[in-house]
């Protein structure tokens, strides 16, 4: 993925038309009549714009062969109002807004879940998850809503509710707010049929007039089992996102390795619409270059963006989840999502802006040399998922030594009994197998490794041929560089 540092800003004139499906456009004929939809309103352009974006004002997929081929940059289109008045609340592990104060300037903040919490990122493994999360929402390079605030929550389910309720009734006494949202890329570990009751924690958001979207999942299984999204199967004003990639196909980790619970976007009916969710580029907590965020976790952000948008061009929905929830599906692309295997996926919405659409320039990227998808480890983790590649399918709890790592595992070493150890980088998550001279390959954390091997020597496959390289150091090639972007 390119390092998109040149953004451009063109400003133009526009008349907006949506076109509504019949089955909508009773309740919305005031909404979506030429007085009302943005007559004369202003619509900027994001040149050399990540493909995340670009997929949004883009009349067809981009790129229909395969998904080895990145699409590299393009056009985004957006209403120059870009979410002002809006406050996108990021309950995740925390955003690192200092270090990313170019991105943001003086729109994020945070609420304290904690006497003394700073707001910042948690410290651990999962600490970029809600950098990445909020860069996707509102960032001025990489965000859907480019001039919508951020409130970071790092906050359990039980009070933030109650935080968000009530910086929001104070807000809407202000004349300038636009409405609330809340984005929601976490959830429960496992899957299991969802009890009408486990909807109430969130039903006086809903009742209070705030917008909440939530991602679907990313167990490849049926979303309506997926907590908290699957509320939506009593709350109907909650949004589910599921992640497409560039091909406009249901994500799915093509690396899944036997012995391994499957991992995807979860479908199936409560599933409301699908949005971009591989190797997105966004904010990370160095506020240098980028991370990139993958599965339903980056997908989510990217609808929650595209609703602070809408809200900023329609207040009169304000405090309107339902029918704010009707237009986002009326504004979008249908019936062009496929699914996991290729098959057209009926009834499908995919997240977008049908008025300001237009064809997408031709990539200019191509494909691996090899054949073979780049290594990189998008910096998205899964919503409150992580695995490895090991028999049980659990975190090793060390980093990889003499001590810890098997010498009966599942893999025979592919490392002589001398030499430097072996790293590879496993696409579509956030770790990497070790093989240790004399040892058998092992699934580790990146930042067990780091915090080991920093400074020391290893060897990857980087472009067909076996590189040495230093952990953390200047001479790291593009595969390692970007597994380790958010742990060196």
């Amino acid at each position: 993925m390119p390092v998109f540092s040149s953004i451009s800003v063109v400003k133009s004139v526009v008349l907006l038309l949506l076109v509504v499906p019949a089955t909508l456009a009773a309740p919305f004929d005031n909404l979506h009549s030429s007085s009302k939809r943005q007559a004369a309103a202003g619509v900027s352009t994001q040149q050399d714009a990540p493909w995340h974006l670009v997929r949004l004002t883009s009349t067809e997929s981009l790129n229909k062969g395969t998904e080895l081929v990145d699409p590299g940059k393009g056009v985004y289109k957006y209403p120059t109002s870009a979410g002002e008045g809006v406050d996108i609340y990021v309950v995740d592990t925390g955003v690192a807004i200092q270090p990313n104060i170019k991105e943001f300037g003086a729109r994020a903040t945070f609420l304290p879940a904690t006497p003394g919490d700073d707001g910042g990122p948690e410290p651990g493994q999962m600490g970029f998850h809600g950098t990445m999360v909020a860069g996707l929402a509102a960032s001025s390079s990489w965000g859907v809503a480019k001039k919508a605030n951020i409130i970071s929550i790092r906050s359990s389910e039980q009070d933030f509710v109650k935080k968000i309720l009530d910086r929001h009734n104070e807000r809407k006494k202000l004349p300038a707010f636009k409405g609330s949202v809340l984005n929601y890329s976490r959830g429960r570990s496992f899957d299991q049929p969802i009890a009408e009751g486990e909807s109430q924690v969130y039903k006086p958001l809903i009742d209070a007039g705030v917008h909440v979207v939530m991602s679907a999942g990313n167990k490849q299984s049926d979303a309506c089992k997926h907590y908290p999204s699957g509320i939506n199967q009593f709350l109907k004003e909650v949004i589910a996102v599921g992640a497409t990639d560039w091909r406009d196909w249901i994500w799915k980790n093509k690396n899944t390795q036997p012995g391994q619970l499957s991992s995807g976007s979860n479908f199936g009916a409560c599933v409301d619409i699908w949005a971009p969710g591989f190797r997105n580029p966004s904010t990370n907590t160095k506020g240098q270059d980028h991370g990139l965020g993958s599965m339903t976790s980056a997908a989510t952000p990217v609808v929650a963006g595209m609703i602070a948008v809408e809200l900023s061009v329609h207040p009169e929905l304000k405090l309107n989840p339902k029918a704010m929830k009707a237009h986002i599906l009326a504004m979008g692309f249908q019936n062009i999502v496929h699914d996991s295997e290729g098959k057209l996926l009926a009834k499908s919405v995919l997240v977008g802006n049908k008025d300001l659409a237009m064809k997408p320039a031709a990539s200019n990227s191509g494909s691996p040399s090899n054949g073979s998808s780049p290594n990189k480890a998008p910096n998205g983790a899964p919503d409150s998922e992580l695995k490895v590649n090991t028999p049980s399918n659990k975190v090793p709890q060390g980093p990889p030594s003499a001590g810890n790592t098997p010498s009966n595992g599942n893999k025979s070493s592919s490392a002589a009994a001398g030499g430097l150890p072996k790293i590879r980088f496993i696409e579509g998550s956030y770790r990497c197998e070790v093989t240790l001279p004399g040892k058998a390959e092992q699934g580790y954390p990146l930042q067990a490794i780091r915090d080991q091997y920093r400074g020391k020597q290893f060897q990857t496959m980087s472009k067909g041929a076996l590189v040495t390289f230093t952990i953390c150091g200047a001479d790291m090639p593009p595969e390692a560089k970007s597994a380790f972007d958010d742990v060196c």
